[in-house]
């Protein structure tokens, strides 16, 4: 049985056993943080759930997948969320320095 949050989601529910979104994403953080996952960064600025679907759907995109496709996956009522999500994450982007030497997996592959 899903621990009671102190949240009042009843009333987002059209049945008794019903998960709302907010209720997984509410999840999704108590188990990120739990995990210490990005525990370095400020709470508010560690990603939520929202932003790891973004990541997929943009991921999703990048390979060529069918917009219909991401679209299922998503979960999502019309094409326009879709590309909402996928648009967000295109804009979204930063450079940074990994620190990390690939030569070695890159020789590997060649």
């Amino acid at each position: 049985m899903p621990k009671r949050k102190g949240r009042n989601y009843s009333k987002l529910k059209t049945h008794p056993t019903q998960l709302t979104a907010d209720y997984i994403g509410d999840v999704f953080t108590d188990i990120r943080d739990m995990l210490g996952i990005h525990a370095n960064l400020p709470a508010k600025e560690r990603p939520p759930l929202a932003d790891v679907r973004s990541l997929s759907s943009w991921l999703y995109e990048q390979n060529g997948r069918d917009p219909k496709a991401i679209q299922d996956l998503m979960h999502h009522a019309g094409q326009e969320m879709t590309e909402h999500y996928m648009c967000s994450r295109r804009e979204d982007f930063i450079q940074v320095k990994a620190g990390l030497d690939l030569s070695s997996v890159i020789e590997e592959i060649q």
